[in-house]
This record gives C-alpha cells, structure tokens and sequence, in this order.
C-alpha cells in the first residue's frame, strides 16, 4: 500500500483487485456502478460475484478513505443497514485503506464486512459460501501528520515565563537577548503562542 491518499474510485479498484486474489482462480468479481441504483441507495455500488456455473451474489459496497469507529456506528452502518433491507438483506463490504481495531470491531458488530488495502478483511456469505477472514496492519500505516510541538522543554519555559514576569511589549531580539534564546526560536515560539 502505498502512503497517498486514494480517491474512493482507486479504493474500488484496489479493493476489488486483492478480493479477488483472496478468492482465488474460478471466481469473477464486477463492480456495477449503475448510478440510478447507486444514488438511490446512497452506496458506492454493488458487487456481483461467484463462480462459472453458479449463482452469483450481490454485494454492496462502500468505499472509505478513512473511516472512524463513531462514523462506522453512527452514519455508514445505518446507511448500509437501510441499503440491505432495500436490496433483500444483501451482504455488505466496506473498503478502506486502513481500518482500526475498534473500527473493525464496530463493523463486525453490525454485521457489516470489511476489506483494508492492508490485509485486514472479514467477509461472511453465506450463498455461496464464502469465509475470510485476514490480518493486516494493527497501526495506522500512514498516520495523521503531528502538529507542531508544544511548549515543553528548558527554552519555552524560560520564554513564557519572560512573558509572564514583564508585561511591557519586546520584540524578538530583546526577548532573545534577556532568555538567551535564539531568535528564531522565539520566533517560532511566539507564532505557536499565537495560535
């Protein structure tokens, strides 16, 4: 898996192509994307799939690029619970780029199906009969981007406690020669005071 944010569509794609590898030779899997059935059920599509020879089953299918436990429990469940009663208690698969424990476990209590491009998937169907169940990443493969650091440490003290001790306004360089801080620091300090 790659670290770049995926459009839904290369989720689908990406999704599709590795259920297929778990499923192995002899299965065909294809993404109907017919946009009347898809926007009246507010899905991303369905999934139509089973071997030569025998019945296929569908599938509906939801697309996350992220997805959180609360999101998972309050607004994509109930949204994939209405389209599986309109559609005869058809199975349901969300594909994400990474799903977190709790995520999962949100999922599985609904009875929702789960495939992350890192290996974390859990499908159940019953006719035909299909089972997976996987392990991928249990962290974050490309976590969130950290903000700035804080005000912690020996420097930043000794500036807010500069700013506490004398209230009259100093620019940077005066604060820099009282601290003995540099001033670039201070300065990126003040910007962090700031916001």
């Amino acid at each position: 898996m790659t670290g770049l944010k995926l459009s839904e569509r290369d989720l689908l794609e990406q999704g599709i192509a590795q259920l297929m590898d778990l499923l192995g030779e002899g299965w065909r899997v294809q993404l109907q994307e017919n946009e009347k059935v898809v926007a009246d059920r507010g899905i991303d599509g369905l999934l139509w799939f089973g071997r030569p020879g025998h019945e296929k089953v569908v599938v509906i299918v939801e697309a996350k690029r992220n997805l959180t436990p609360l999101d998972a429990e309050s607004s994509v469940g109930p949204q994939l619970e209405v389209a599986r009663h309109q559609l005869g208690d058809a199975p349901a698969l969300v594909i994400s780029q990474w799903l977190s424990p709790r995520t999962r476990q949100v999922l599985d209590a609904q009875g929702l199906g789960y495939l992350d491009l890192t290996g974390n998937v859990s499908i159940s169907i019953d006719d035909p009969v299909v089972r997976i169940r996987t392990d991928g990443d249990q962290r974050d493969p490309r976590p969130p981007v950290r903000g700035r650091r804080g005000l912690s440490g020996p420097r930043a003290g000794r500036l807010v406690r500069e700013l506490v001790d004398f209230r009259e306004p100093r620019r940077a360089s005066e604060l820099a020669q009282a601290t003995g801080i540099s001033e670039g620091y201070i300065s990126r300090l003040l910007e962090l005071l700031g916001e």
